[in-house]
């Protein structure tokens, strides 16, 4: 076959640490290896690592941004591009085309491969599966992923494919020869899921607990009444904040009023880690208000970058989303349809209600009653 080079994109998930292990692999096989860290793999390999590892290049999303030939340039001489292990935000980019990254590979003609891994519930989201399939569309080859245990404890697929599969699979794409590897992908797509009524326990419960996950806008300033008015009816609330809803709404204000740790990262200082998982699985609802046409756009298109992307797509709990009345931050209606058909409840209050005001904040928590009271609440279960 003569000396092929690949290039490795290595986005962020735990799985990435198994990426010296195919490197050794691929270069076993006398593939040369160059790698591309994204921001988020940089949580668990650095460039110094990678460099120990592989004699080609090795360049980060940072470099990309700053010199965009030099991507360009390392593609060019690369025989085919895998990403390994490709997160649920990775294959969105690459589908919807926003991101350098993205770009590049969409447009260097070279063979494609992903490696995807992610949560279980991450992967059976409806999003990312029909990114999956839209990728496959276009001739995107997907290793994986395989069924077992995930690092957040959660079984089922979407475990990163082992490096001792992936490497012969991407031998036979360099020779132009199929590999059964490549057909596994088929057995992890989950059957359309039904939508199930909220469990009729919860309207009996005296202590129900939700998740709050804030965005920006002028309707984030009724927060704290919001929080006022959920525990008056007796919620427990834990709260999240986008990166805009951090600059109106202090940390510690939002844990004095809520009485619990209030959070804005996946991994967080002195707590268990994994929040954007462990948070809604400890929850009975998810509501996210007020949101906006970014953080709606992220939901709808099966993004992952944000604290809200990464919940969204981990949870199997039920949602509620109250879209912001700021004209500024008003989502597509598009949007807003797309997430509704992959069961996200809707709540709308009144448009007159003033922003910030507790009239705002009682009609959310109303809304909030209602929907458990009917026994309407829902959410798609992504089916095993």
């Amino acid at each position: 076959m003569g000396e092929k080079n690949i290039t490795l994109v290595i986005t962020g998930s735990i799985a990435a640490v198994k990426s010296y292990d195919l490197i050794q692999q691929l270069q076993a096989k006398g593939i040369g290896v160059s790698v591309v860290l994204t921001d988020s793999a940089q949580q668990w390999i650095t460039p110094d690592a990678a460099k120990v590892l592989t004699a080609l290049p090795v360049i980060t999303s940072s470099e990309i941004r700053a010199q965009p030939d030099q991507l360009k340039q390392l593609l060019a001489k690369s025989d085919a591009i895998v990403a390994a292990p490709a997160s649920a935000d990775f294959i969105k980019q690459l589908v919807y085309n926003d991101s350098e990254l993205a770009k590049a590979i969409n447009n260097c003609q070279k063979p494609v491969a992903v490696a995807p891994a992610m949560n279980v519930m991450m992967w059976q989201h409806p999003a990312t599966q029909r990114n999956s399939k839209k990728l496959l569309s276009q001739g995107v080859q997907i290793l994986g992923p395989v069924l077992g245990k995930m690092a957040c404890g959660d079984e089922g697929y979407g475990r990163f494919m082992e490096p001792s599969d992936i490497a012969p699979a991407l031998e036979s794409l360099l020779a132009g020869k199929s590999h059964p590897a490549f057909e596994l992908v088929n057995k992890s797509f989950s059957p359309k899921p039904a939508l199930p009524a909220i469990d009729v326990s919860l309207a009996a419960k005296k202590s129900k607990k939700l998740l709050l996950m804030i965005q920006g806008g002028k309707d984030a300033l009724a927060t704290y009444a919001l929080i006022s008015s959920l525990r008056s009816r007796g919620y427990q609330v834990t709260c999240a904040t986008g990166d805009e809803a951090t600059k109106l709404l202090p940390a510690e204000g939002l844990a004095t009023i809520s009485g619990c740790t209030a959070y804005n990262r996946h991994y967080q200082d002195d707590v268990q880690g994994m929040e954007h998982i462990r948070l809604p699985e400890q929850s009975d609802i998810v509501l996210i208000t007020p949101a906006t046409c970014d953080g709606v756009k992220e939901m709808a298109e099966g993004g992952a970058q944000s604290f809200l992307g990464c919940a969204y797509l981990a949870t199997k709990k039920p949602v509620v989303l109250v879209p912001s009345t700021d004209i500024e931050k008003q989502p597509n209606a598009a949007d807003l349809e797309r997430i509704r058909q992959d069961g996200v409840n809707i709540l709308t209050v009144p448009k007159q209600l003033h922003p910030a005001s507790k009239e705002r904040a009682d009609a959310i928590a109303d809304g909030i009653d209602e929907l458990i009271k009917q026994q309407t609440l829902e959410r798609k279960i992504h089916g095993n």
